[in-house]
C-alpha cells in the first residue's frame, strides 16, 4: 500500500460507506517518527495513549510493518479507539489488510470489539467488500469467533450490509458473487438473513429489480448455489 494521508483515506472510506462512519481530523500525523518509536518503548507497562494509537493507525495506512511489529512487541492493548473512533483491527478490516487482521488478532485484539459506531471488524469488512481480500477477512473473522448478530448504531447486523451491497447502484455480477459468498459464510455461522430485511434504509425495490436484471443477463460467474440463494433473497425481499 502506498503512503497516503490518514485523514484523506478515512474520508474516502466515509464517502464509500454512504453513511457517517468516519470523519476527518487534522490531528493525525503524516507517519510515525523516530520520536514515536521512543514513545512506544516508554509505554511498556503503561496505559497506551491515544496519540500512540493514532500513530499505529497511520502506520497501518502506510503499511509500515516495521513500526507495527515494534508496537506489537511492546504493547498488548490493541482494544483502544484512535482519534477517529477506530481500533487497529477495525481499521485493518476497513482497508482489506488480511495479514494485519491476522496479526492483530493473534496479538490480542478482540474480534468483536467495535468502533465508536458499534461496528465490529466483521461489519467493516463487509461494508468495504470491494477490497481484494474482504471475503478472506470475513472467513477468518468468523473462524475466530466473530459474532454474526451484533448490532451497530443503526441496529444492523453484518447480514444487513451484505443485502445493502446488493442494492447499490453499481451492482453487477462481481458485487453479487462477493456478497453471496459473504452471506453464505455468515449463515453457516448462524446469521439470520431475515433480520437484514427489517433494518430501515434498505431499498428493497431496487435490490429486487437489480437482481432480476442480473438473473436475466450473464450470470456465468455465479455458482448454481449462489443463483439459488440470490433468487431466495428476491422472494424474501418481496415478502418483507
Amino acid at each position: 500500500m502506498g503512503k497516503y494521508n490518514f485523514a484523506v483515506i478515512l474520508l474516502w472510506g466515509s464517502l464509500l460507506l454512504g453513511c457517517k462512519d468516519i470523519t476527518t481530523s487534522s490531528t493525525m500525523s503524516d507517519g510515525p517518527t523516530n520520536s514515536t518509536h521512543v514513545a512506544v518503548e516508554q509505554s511498556v507497562g503503561n496505559e497506551i495513549s491515544k496519540e500512540l494509537i493514532d500513530d499505529l493507525s497511520t502506520a497501518i495506512i502506510q503499511g509500515n510493518t516495521k513500526y507495527i511489529n515494534t508496537f506489537l512487541k511492546l504493547n498488548t492493548n490493541l482494544n483502544r479507539l484512535n482519534s477517529l473512533g477506530e481500533t487497529p483491527l477495525t481499521l485493518a478490516a476497513t482497508l482489506g489488510e488480511l495479514e494485519m487482521v491476522k496479526q492483530f488478532i493473534n496479538s490480542g485484539a478482540k474480534v468483536n470489539f467495535p468502533n465508536q459506531f458499534g461496528r465490529t471488524p466483521l461489519h467493516k469488512s463487509i461494508i468495504h467488500f470491494q477490497n481484494d481480500e474482504s471475503t478472506e477477512i470475513v472467513s477468518f473473522l468468523l473462524k475466530n469467533g466473530a459474532d454474526t448478530e451484533i448490532l451497530d448504531q443503526n441496529s444492523a447486523t453484518p447480514v444487513y450490509y451484505c443485502l445493502f451491497n446488493l442494492s447499490k447502484p453499481y451492482f453487477d455480477s462481481d458485487v453479487a458473487m462477493k456478497s453471496m459468498k459473504m452471506l453464505s459464510e455468515l449463515e453457516v455461522h448462524g446469521a439470520k438473513r431475515s433480520i437484514g430485511f427489517k433494518v430501515p434504509g434498505l431499498d428493497k425495490n431496487r435490490l429486487i429489480n437489480q437482481i432480476k436484471v442480473l438473473l436475466q443477463g450473464d450470470i456465468h460467474s455465479l455458482s448454481s448455489n449462489q443463483v439459488e440463494l440470490i433468487e431466495r433473497i428476491v422472494d424474501e425481499a418481496g415478502e418483507s
